[in-house]
């Protein structure tokens, strides 16, 4: 177990966890997902490095409960989004992003396999100057 606690080291020295937190907020605002996600790891680390499995199985544990997570929390929820989006949109709409989002874009082809008319707009996005 002590070579699982060195690998997984960084991720439970909270001074760790918080300077790549820091380093995400800094590129995308932290959101309440991405909090609770963070919350979610360092507890089941936490619970791996504190149950009495060899390195392997604590390794496939952790491994299998990310898969089941990213599964159920990511991946399920955008055909969630998907399914409701899809009925939001009536023939003759017109629909404004302002960003690429992957269920956004799901929802539109979505929606034109319904064989529903509608059109999308997507504005320019001003270039920054530095």
């Amino acid at each position: 177990m002590s070579f699982l606690k060195y690998l997984l080291a960084p991720v439970l020295d909270f001074f760790q966890v918080n300077k790549v937190v820091t380093f995400l907020v800094h590129f995308r605002p932290l959101s309440i997902s991405m909090g609770n996600a963070v919350r979610w790891l360092k507890t089941e680390v936490a619970k791996v490095c504190g149950s009495t499995a060899n390195e392997d199985e604590a390794k496939k544990t952790l491994l299998q409960k990310i898969d089941t997570w990213i599964h159920e929390r990511i991946y399920l929820a955008d055909d969630e989004i998907v399914s409701h989006a899809i009925e939001k949109i009536k023939d003759g709409d017109v629909i404004l992003t302002h960003a690429y989002s992957h269920v956004v874009l799901e929802t539109l082809l979505a929606a034109k396999g319904d064989g529903k008319k509608f059109r999308y707009v997507i504005p320019p996005t001003p270039v920054m100057s530095t």
